[in-house]
């Protein structure tokens, strides 16, 4: 990975060597204050990071949150940090799998781990929300669509996870 200050592009670097899209905040934070350390001098950005890491990417954490990159999260008593471009590149997978064989399942909720905050998904009811796509160029969206939700009276729904940024 090329020296980088941004803090999205860290995390997706950080959930990929460790394998799991759930980032424990305090290892994170010891991990950038490192990182910082030892690239300051290339990438001079990195100087923020040096003094009040925790508050300051906590501070980028709440703006990432807001766009769809990443969502906070306790495990016990631990403070979590859930990459979703770690899904990004999981879920285009995937879909590019569906295309070369129509066998493959299409993702469902319940396919995401138990961890995941389900209120980073947004539900629609599909009777009304594909009419929408199919009027609009989707091919650069940035959603991930699950199926098989069913409301309460028994419509189709899907559930949409949106996110903000490119992933191939």
């Amino acid at each position: 990975m090329a020296t980088t200050a941004n803090l999205s592009a860290l995390i997706k670097y950080y959930a990929d060597k460790q394998k799991s899209p759930f980032i424990d905040f305090k290892e994170f934070c010891t991990y950038i204050k490192k990182y910082a350390d030892h690239h300051v001098e290339e990438q001079g950005e990195l100087v923020k990071y040096l003094g009040d890491t925790a508050g300051t990417i906590n501070a980028e954490l709440q703006g990432l949150s807001e766009k769809h990159l990443v969502a906070m999260t306790t495990n016990g008593n631990k403070k979590m940090i859930v990459a979703f471009n770690f899904f990004v590149s999981r879920y285009t997978a995937q879909y590019n799998e569906i295309l070369r064989n129509d066998s493959t399942p299409y993702p469902l909720v319940s396919d995401l781990p138990k961890q995941f905050p389900l209120t980073a998904i947004e539900r629609k009811a599909a009777v009304s929300y594909i009419p929408s796509l199919i009027e609009k160029d989707t091919s650069k969206t940035n959603q991930i669509f699950f199926s098989g939700i069913f409301s309460g009276n028994s419509s189709f729904s899907i559930a949409i996870l949106h996110f903000n940024e490119n992933f191939d």
